[in-house]
């Protein structure tokens, strides 16, 4: 069975519920990894400054989605490489690109740079239809960098 037909047998086109399963997967695990190493740090601050907000949850998550699930799995597939291995170099380039206070954090990034880079296998090269596959990749890492401002603001 390939990826794509494991996707397929298990999201179909339902965006609704692959967005509602990512909400819930991503809160919590992030929960779970913040409760345990004390989140990272002065992300309460960060959450009462607005242009911050809107920084964290449109321009970053369209800036890292465009880089990471859209051109750079392109440039991937242009060497032919497998829809595996560009799920690894991806989700590894994502969890790099950030700097977390604790070193387990790099763990969740690449979790869920991988979980990204396989929606983004699914909905934005094999469906076909790059626009919404692309917003839908946004549209959940928006969610998650709200779930991680929020998350981090009540427990730490």
């Amino acid at each position: 069975m390939t990826l794509n037909s494991l996707l397929n047998y298990k999201f179909g086109n339902n965006y609704p519920a692959l967005i509602l399963e990512a909400f819930i997967i991503n809160f919590f695990v992030l929960f779970l990894f913040v409760f345990i190493w004390g989140g990272e740090s002065n992300v309460g601050a960060f959450v009462f400054n607005i242009s911050n907000i809107v920084t964290a949850i449109f321009i970053v998550p369209l800036l890292e989605t465009i880089i990471f699930f859209i051109v750079l799995p392109y440039v991937l597939y242009a060497f032919d490489m497998k829809a595996f291995n560009i799920c690894i170099v991806c989700s590894s380039a994502f969890s790099f690109s950030h700097s977390p206070d604790v070193a387990v954090f790099y763990i969740f990034y690449f979790l869920f740079g991988w979980y990204l880079s396989v929606c983004s296998s699914k909905f934005v090269f094999s469906s076909g239809s790059m626009l919404r596959g692309a917003f839908l990749v946004f549209f959940m890492h928006a969610i998650w960098n709200l779930i991680i401002l929020s998350t981090s603001y009540f427990i730490g």
